[in-house]
């Protein structure tokens, strides 16, 4: 999961030109931007199922939005 601050001034260089150009290593490492200005969301909100444990009674653990990274619930 990536939120993205659409009016950081380091993300207008994310042209059409740019992201059809670059390589998928520069996306996926947002390499536009410096180590200091990329954060991070709590893992509630990319519960990576397999990855973390919901541990019971404690609500900070449960999930608010499921990646499922061994494939969904339909198979």
């Amino acid at each position: 999961m990536v939120l993205y601050n659409c009016g950081h001034p380091k993300n207008k260089v994310l042209t059409p030109e740019v992201v059809n150009k670059e390589s998928g290593a520069f996306l996926h490492r947002f390499q536009w931007l410096g180590d200091d200005e990329i954060g991070e969301i709590p893992f509630v909100w990319n519960f990576l199922v397999g990855h973390k444990k919901v541990v019971e009674g404690d609500e900070g653990t449960f999930p608010k939005a499921v990646h499922y990274t061994l494939g969904g619930p339909w198979f």
